[in-house]
């Protein structure tokens, strides 16, 4: 009879006991598992590195980690998918840039955890880079569909200008290596129009005209012939009109 009583006593103390022990070794799982992650990537990945699935294992914590086998060179012009992602991910969050990047005003302007620097930027520099980024990443413009569709950088279409000067000499070229001369854009652009005389890359400007006069990266695309032809309805990507390059 007194056997009888204490067992039940007996199993309600080992279970509760393991119950403890359990939950002791998944506090102790999780507090090891975040430590692990160390740097400003544990602050929203407590739980390890967001990567795939069938992504091989990644041994080291940092974003520097990442470089090891996605590593790009400066002005790389070629799609670029894990730095591309990465990018747009953080920027649609508006994380700082600082979270990744070493930003020593006047000195560099790095990836963290990594030798060497990406340039040397100021204050106003920072700033500028920082509200480019926000452009490619989320906006109507063309440098977001680069970004979203083309999987492409900054430096696809900027080289190693880490701040482009103001002349767009290295933007226009990089156009032209993409999608082709002022002749095969004229005849690719006529076989697409309604109205084939008003081909606004084979008109009385001549090839001299840069693709930047109508063509924006991180603003409001808009055709330069209009400043003088009011009457034409010509739909440009990244415009108004975004998505559509017919010209009527």
């Amino acid at each position: 009879m007194t056997i009888r009583r204490v067992v039940p006593w007996v199993r309600d103390t080992v279970l509760a006991a393991v119950s403890c022990l359990f939950l002791v070794v998944s506090f102790a799982t999780q507090a090891q598992q975040a430590a692990s992650i160390s740097g400003p990537c544990a602050g929203c990945h407590a739980s390890g590195p967001p990567v795939p699935a069938n992504h091989p294992k990644v041994k080291g914590t940092g974003i520097a980690e990442c470089a090891t086998c996605h590593a790009s060179q400066a002005g790389q012009a070629a799609p670029h998918p894990m730095a591309a992602r990465l990018h747009r991910a953080h920027s649609k969050v508006d994380l700082d840039c600082t979270t990744c990047h070493a930003f020593v005003p006047g000195k560099h302007f790095a990836v963290i955890g990594t030798k060497g620097s990406l340039g040397t930027l100021d204050v106003d520099d920072y700033e500028r880079l920082r509200k480019a980024m926000a452009s490619w990443a989320n906006s109507p413009f063309l440098a977001s569909t680069h970004g979203s569709k083309l999987n492409l950088s900054c430096g696809a279409c900027h080289q190693k200008q880490l701040i482009p000067d103001d002349n767009e000499v290295v933007i226009n070229k990089q156009c032209a290596s993409c999608h082709g001369d002022y002749d095969k854009m004229a005849a690719i652009s006529k076989a697409k129009l309604k109205n084939p005389n008003i081909n606004p890359h084979g008109s009385h400007l001549g090839p001299e005209i840069a693709c930047t006069a109508c063509h924006q990266g991180h603003r409001e695309s808009k055709p330069y012939c209009i400043n003088c032809h009011t009457n034409f309805v010509m739909p440009i990507p990244g415009g108004a009109a975004a998505g559509s390059a017919a010209t009527k």
